[in-house]
């Protein structure tokens, strides 16, 4: 992909960004830093935006047949207060935003899972095999700690998406959507939000790349009960630079503001990162931190209690 085709987005992206207000540029500063004041959670305050986004999701006609289809097949838990409050948490509380994203969050769902895995708690069970590969690859990883601010850390090593020859783009959205649902588990996340930390050190970049990056960024806005409160991307090379900015085009406003472009050495990411308030304990050694993170028995580990959860 030569750099000339990224050149139109980019522009846009860059008079997007020069158009933010004073207001918008402070509240994206103290979400970056770990300095937003989560909102306080009353029984009557939760009561009102669920009545409120119940009367929303009434409202919405058009392209709800999976969100139908989830409440006949698993009316408990798409009708449940704690998975509509994971949402509302997601989008700041904004109720109409809500409604939306938990009617796209199903049919998306079942995209990726088809109808015989959609309408249940997703579990390592749901992914494929192909999935199993790029998970246990760790390509893209929950990270166990919370940071200082309480925020939870979504890690994504690009070059380990890519040496799996042919994984398709459902295949990485799946292996992201459970890492994602994993965070949310922890409540204070939800409330809190998710900093992604993400590497990116491929050579080239093709058109594929591009569309897999606008795919997981469409799902992080659009669909995932996941409010992402910062975004810091290492790269090294001018082509995965401007890869980033012109897919972050289709991220919306909200991510593109919050994100942040690091061109160090990896095992100097740690030290920038602190600036953020995030501690180099919480960073995996990749990046230069020093967080003690078994992956691979973090996954077996889940694997045996989604099993006993199913018994």
């Amino acid at each position: 992909m030569s750099l000339s085709s990224f050149s139109a987005p980019r522009h846009r992206l860059q008079e997007m960004l020069k158009a933010v207000t004073e207001t918008e540029r402070v509240a994206c500063e103290r979400d970056l830093y770990g300095q937003t004041e989560v909102v306080e959670e009353t029984l009557e305050f939760q009561q009102d935006v669920l009545e409120r986004v119940e009367e929303e999701l009434f409202k919405i006609r058009e392209e709800r047949e999976a969100f139908e289809l989830a409440q006949l097949h698993c009316p408990e838990y798409v009708n449940g207060n704690d998975f509509r409050l994971m949402f509302l948490r997601s989008t700041h509380f904004d109720v109409p935003k809500a409604a939306a994203k938990i009617i796209y969050y199903w049919s998306r769902k079942v995209d990726l899972f088809g109808l015989d895995r959609a309408f249940r708690k997703l579990s390592l069970q749901d992914l494929e095999e192909e999935d199993q590969i790029g998970l246990l690859n760790g390509g893209i990883r929950a990270l166990p700690e919370r940071d200082e601010a309480g925020r939870g850390l979504l890690f994504s090593y690009r070059t380990l998406w890519d040496n799996r020859g042919g994984t398709s783009h459902k295949s990485m959205s799946r292996v992201l959507w459970y890492m994602c649902h994993a965070l949310v588990e922890d409540v204070e996340v939800q409330r809190h939000g998710i900093i992604l930390l993400a590497v990116n050190l491929m050579d080239s970049a093709t058109t594929q790349d591009a569309k897999l990056n606008r795919i997981c960024w469409r799902d992080a806005q659009h669909a995932l009960p996941v409010l992402l409160q910062g975004s810091h991307q290492l790269v090294h090379n001018q082509v995965m630079s401007r890869l980033l900015e012109t897919t972050l085009y289709a991220a919306g406003s909200r991510i593109q503001n919050r994100f942040i472009l690091h061109k160090v050495k990896c095992l100097e990411m740690a030290g920038e990162l602190e600036e953020y308030g995030i501690s180099a304990t919480d960073v995996p050694p990749e990046l230069g931190g020093t967080l003690d993170f078994d992956y691979a028995s973090w996954v077996e580990e889940r694997r045996r209690i989604e099993l006993n959860d199913d018994e």
